[in-house]
């Protein structure tokens, strides 16, 4: 088998995984970036403040 056949076929897998557990948890979709990205690393990473988020379809700009 061809190994980057695999490695997409491994990450569909892991995506629909993903996506399924949001759904049955919170009853809810998101953009598969955010499924794989976590929000809570972003706004640590851009100091915005203890218990903030940041979605990884989010445009910072300045904040330097």
């Amino acid at each position: 088998m061809d190994r980057a056949w695999s490695f997409g076929e491994e990450f569909e897998a892991y995506m629909r995984q993903k996506r399924e557990a949001m759904r049955e948890k919170y009853d809810r979709v998101l953009p598969s970036g955010e499924l794989v990205f976590n929000r809570f690393e972003k706004a640590a990473y851009l100091n915005c403040g203890e218990g903030s988020s940041v979605y990884d379809t989010s445009v910072i700009l300045g904040g330097g």
